[in-house]
């Protein structure tokens, strides 16, 4: 028999490969040596390579990789390139434009030509950033995304004497170096930056950069702006320091970043009067200013009046400064006033027709109420809440009720609610606030922080209307996320749901709560999803914004991301 032959039950089989075989077969290279992919138009091969790095894992980008960084490295052959990855750790990952550049001189020359695959640069290589400036060369016009992040590093020793100042100050000069050595690198290329995402642990560092911006005649094409002064003591504070840096005599990119969308100050602030750029936006955070340096209430006001569109906003530990009396004469002309015009005056309501998710955090509770009071809002679809320590029945009771502008409650229109921490004892305060709640999809509350009458009133009224026939209490919950919650008590909410036949289809619990084995295997049988979720800080309250804004106006959209 031939070798190419085989007996199976009595059948002969055979396959003698032939050129026409071997020519057609997809999963042979060509016969003549050809490399297949070097056919595909330029455009198509730089259009793969920008998917690629956008699938690639950012958490790779962390890492000191690379590779040649020589600014004349486009004319290097292949032979220097296989020199230059000999030197690299084998542990570390390249990032993905790195890895295509060394594959050939074909992909080499299409990669490095490809602006956009260079364009995000988070400096972690550490000085003299030979990487990104090699990156910024190859970006030429390119919309850059610049993420800089000179914090103290956090396991540093922070409980040193402190009589001897010498470690902290050290540590300041060397993140003060950093920062200058990123500045003169990114400063000449303001002209095509997209997002500049700024972190310093020291305000020191934070107005050097602010000083310099200040400097630019313009940022025609910034779209994202996140400026982050993080502090060791996150208490409010009444007065701002250092105090030399209060005051500022200068203006962002001498007022010109037509295209800005995004804004995001924590602890930074601003000559707010002069700071007309800020309009047009989309999304604007204000968190964790001291009071004395806070914005006016007129400037606040005009700041949301000049964004239409704004869709996200967040009050964490800000605001505008005062109360309610100096909210009023902010808005007066000054010369109105000093010649007794007879002109009504002013009004403090601000219409926000296009804001769909509203955070307010770490607020006095009296102070929430006054300003959600003034805050028009008829198409809110999500609300994170998390005051602080004293009674914010007031502030329920304000959101339930309906407005007076629209005729109905900011709550009526809410899909997705969090409640994080405020204090209300009154039970018929917190049935009302459900009540309203009459199109709300997913539910987080935070026992750690808010009373068992939360959960008791729910249970209660579920449980009485089960079989009657009655609309329940939130009967359109889908999604139930809880921290400081038992086992058995949610238990108790799910089966109370089913009891109505409006299941509760998606249940996320606190990793740290008490949850019986015998339990959690009930709820995932119960339920079409169950997870866990690690317990934070008090700050990922504000993560609901971007997870909020996956809500939209179809209120019968089912793939919404967890609120946790």
């Amino acid at each position: 028999m031939s070798q190419n032959q085989e007996v199976k039950g009595g059948a002969s089989l055979s396959f003698v490969p032939t050129p026409s075989t071997l020519r057609d077969n997809p999963y042979l290279p060509p016969q003549d040596g050809r490399c297949l992919i070097n056919d595909l138009p330029t455009e198509l091969l730089s259009q793969i390579f920008l998917m690629g790095a956008e699938m690639d894992d950012p958490t790779s980008e962390d890492e000191d990789e690379d590779e040649d960084y020589d600014s004349d490295d486009e004319d290097k052959s292949d032979d220097e390139d296989e020199e230059d990855k000999d030197g690299e750790d084998e542990d570390e990952k390249p990032s993905f434009e790195v890895t295509g550049s060394h594959v050939c001189k074909l992909w080499r020359d299409v990669a490095i030509n490809t602006p956009a695959l260079w364009s995000s640069l988070n400096f972690s290589e550490g000085p003299p950033y030979t990487k990104s400036a090699v990156y910024l060369e190859r970006s030429k016009g390119s919309p850059l995304d610049l993420t800089i992040d000179v914090t103290k590093d956090e396991d540093s020793d922070d409980e040193t004497d402190p009589n001897n100042p010498v470690p902290a100050l050290a540590e300041l000069m060397v993140c003060s170096d950093e920062l200058e050595a990123i500045l003169k690198l990114i400063i000449p290329h303001v002209w095509h930056w997209r997002l500049l995402e700024l972190m310093v642990s020291d305000y020191v560092l934070m107005h050097s950069a602010l000083t310099q911006m200040a400097a630019c005649p313009s940022a025609p094409m910034l779209e994202v702006l996140e400026l982050y002064h993080y502090e060791e003591d996150e208490e409010g504070e009444e007065m701002f320091a250092p105090a030399k840096f209060k005051e500022q005599n200068f203006v962002l990119f001498n007022g010109n970043a037509p295209r800005l969308t995004h804004v995001a100050l924590w602890g930074v602030h601003l000559d707010w009067a002069a700071s007309t750029f800020l309009s047009g936006l989309t999304e604007l955070e204000l968190a964790y200013h001291a009071k004395d340096v806070r914005p006016p209430f007129k400037d606040v006001a005009r700041i949301l009046r000049d964004s239409p569109e704004m869709g996200t906003l967040t009050i964490c530990q800000s605001g505008p400064t005062g109360g309610p009396a100096e909210w009023l004469e902010s808005m007066m002309d000054p010369n109105a006033m000093q010649t007794d015009s007879s002109e009504p005056q002013p009004d403090t309501t601000i219409s926000l027709p296009s804001l769909k998710n509203l955070v307010i955090a770490f607020l006095e509770p009296e102070y929430a109420k006054n300003l959600v009071e003034r805050l028009v809002l008829p198409n809110l679809k999500s609300l994170a809440i998390d005051l602080e320590e004293d009674d914010g029945t007031p502030l329920l009771q304000t959101l339930t009720r309906p407005s007076s502008t629209t005729g109905k409650s900011v709550l009526s229109g809410l899909q997705a609610l969090k409640v994080a921490g405020v204090q209300c004892q009154e039970g018929t305060v917190i049935v009302d606030m459900y009540a309203a709640l009459t199109n709300l999809v997913q539910l987080n509350l935070n026992f750690g922080f808010v009373s068992d009458k939360w959960f008791d009133v729910l249970v209660a009224q579920w449980e009485s209307v089960a079989g009657s026939g009655k609309d329940p209490l939130l009967p359109r919950l889908e999604t139930l996320t809880t921290s400081g919650l038992s086992g058995k008590d949610v238990r108790k909410l799910i089966e109370a749901r089913k009891a109505m036949n409006r299941p509760v289809k998606t249940v996320f619990m606190n990793q740290m709560d008490e949850l019986e084995e015998e339990d959690e295997q009930w709820i995932k049988d119960n339920v079409d999803e169950f997870d866990y979720f690690e317990g934070s800080d008090e700050e990922d309250i504000l993560e609901i914004v971007a997870e909020g804004e996956e809500v939209e106006n179809d209120q019968d959209e089912d793939e919404w991301e967890d609120m946790q």
